[in-house]
């Protein structure tokens, strides 16, 4: 149910205020902002809540959050702007998939950024990076070896690699495995990880993790019947562990620091 159209004040795009369909009191809102800018389109979102034209009275609620919201949405979308892929933002801010925004490291605002890349040439390999600017881990990854390797064990899998890595002065642990598959038994994937920061987490020093997962298919949306039943299960993995190494040694390689301002 569609509430309200805002305009931008640079007429770059709107805000569309709408309610969740099954929401025809109009509690809950999304703000949803779509503009196109300097080559880029921009599509942000958040969520408010209205219980005051709803005709709600609850004092543990704001009767109204939507204005608070949709300022916050704006000023947002102030602070970001499209990046290309090879560049590297020297002001500060949080870099994320084909976007930077604007802003200087705040303790008080957690970041969370969650980065897929999938092989074109195969349909089980795939890369996750997670960057958390304030969890703080009471272990390290080497730290939890006892579990890591109890759970290989249940599992007839094997530590390939572990230990420690540098990497343009970025100190960070790995675990390599290869696990039997739980889905084509007798198949082995590989699974390998590393951390940086694990127990000093902060916004100009985040935690860092790095996935590579090489033998299972590539996340995506749940099948339809009909895909499903023609869907072929993987049966052997497009990478064996040597080539899976020397994938993950190649790009873990390039792994550095942004440089930021002599301010930051």
């Amino acid at each position: 149910f569609l509430r309200a159209v805002h305009d931008i004040q640079d007429h770059s795009g709107v805000v569309f205020d709408r309610a969740d369909a099954p929401d025809r009191a109009g509690i809950g809102r999304t703000l949803e902002l779509h503009a196109w800018r300097a080559g880029f389109s921009l599509h942000l979102e958040i969520s408010a809540t209205n219980y005051k034209d709803a005709g709600f009275d609850r004092p543990d609620d704001p009767p109204n959050d939507v204005p608070e919201k949709l300022a916050h949405l704006l000023n947002v979308y102030e602070r970001v702007r499209g990046r290309d892929d090879m560049e590297i933002p020297a002001e500060q801010g949080l870099c994320f998939a084909n976007g930077f925004l604007r802003g200087e490291p705040n303790d008080d605002e957690d970041s969370q950024i969650d980065l897929h890349y999938h092989l074109r040439m195969a349909k089980d390999v795939y890369f996750t990076f997670h960057s958390l600017s304030n969890l703080i881990q009471e272990t390290t990854l080497l730290e939890r070896g006892p579990a890591i390797e109890e759970a290989l064990k249940k599992r007839n899998g094997q530590t390939l690699r572990k230990g420690k890595r540098e990497s343009h002065g970025l100190k960070f642990e790995e675990w390599l495995s290869s696990i039997e598959s739980e889905t084509s038994p007798g198949m082995m994937f590989h699974d390998m990880t590393l951390e940086v920061n694990s127990k000093t987490a902060t916004p100009l020093t985040p935690l860092f993790i790095v996935d590579l997962d090489s033998g299972v298919e590539h996340p995506g949306p749940a099948l339809t019947l009909e895909q499903a039943a023609v869907h072929k299960p993987l049966t052997k993995a497009t990478f064996s562990a040597a080539q899976t190494v020397a994938l993950w040694e190649t790009v873990t390689a390039t792994l550095r620091p942004r440089p930021v301002t002599a301010q930051a």
